[in-house]
């Protein structure tokens, strides 16, 4: 969300977007980005199905790493105004128009996973690859965690500190730690234009 990050952020998207285009036979596309500067964040929404969301968005998360990581050395990290976990703060997968899992009698488990659970573990598998700690949440989890129990009780999200050298020098390793899952009751209701 930075300014001094806005080319790197706009050279991420038109690639997304470029890869996006290039998967014709599959439904993918960027829904929405937006760079959020007051709070120092990004977000790139994807909507298509759960094979190419995980090809874009693990691209998405790569390139931001690489790309912020090239372009500022160490992320100015101390002076972040809102709360995160790491570079790659949160990845959330969600299901368009239905629920793509059956319920049990216990809501908290289901008796396949979902597509949405996978594509968000796959990504989550991506970037572990690359040395980042993911922490699942939702669908994704093996307890099916939401995101705020994660970030309470696996996280420092929601901890206060005031940062001093050695502090600042430990948040640098923040960078390689993401949230990852896709949300247990939500999905996203899409209407068809008639036009």
């Amino acid at each position: 969300g930075r300014s001094q990050h806005s080319d790197v952020l706009m050279k991420i998207l038109l690639n997304a977007q470029k890869q996006c285009r290039s998967m014709a036979s599959t439904n993918v596309a960027v829904a929405h980005a937006f760079a959020d500067g007051p709070y120092d964040r990004s977000s790139f929404h994807l909507a298509g199905e759960a094979d190419a969301i995980t090809e874009v968005a693990s691209t998405i998360a790569t390139s931001a790493l690489n790309e912020l990581e090239t372009t500022s050395n160490h992320v100015e990290l101390e002076r972040s105004r809102h709360p995160f976990v790491g570079m790659v703060d949160h990845i959330a997968v969600m299901p368009l128009n239905k629920d793509v899992s059956e319920k049990t009698e216990d809501s908290t488990k289901t008796t396949r996973d979902s597509p949405n659970g996978n594509a968000a573990k796959a990504i989550g598998r991506r970037l572990e690859a690359l040395g980042l700690r993911v922490y699942y949440y939702g669908d994704a989890h093996a307890e099916k965690k939401s995101l705020a129990r994660v970030r309470r009780e696996e996280t420092n999200f929601f901890k206060t500190i005031i940062p001093d050298d050695k502090h600042l020098a430990s948040l640098k390793s923040e960078k390689g730690k993401a949230t990852i899952g896709a949300p247990s009751k939500c999905q996203i209701l899409v209407q068809p234009l008639d036009i």
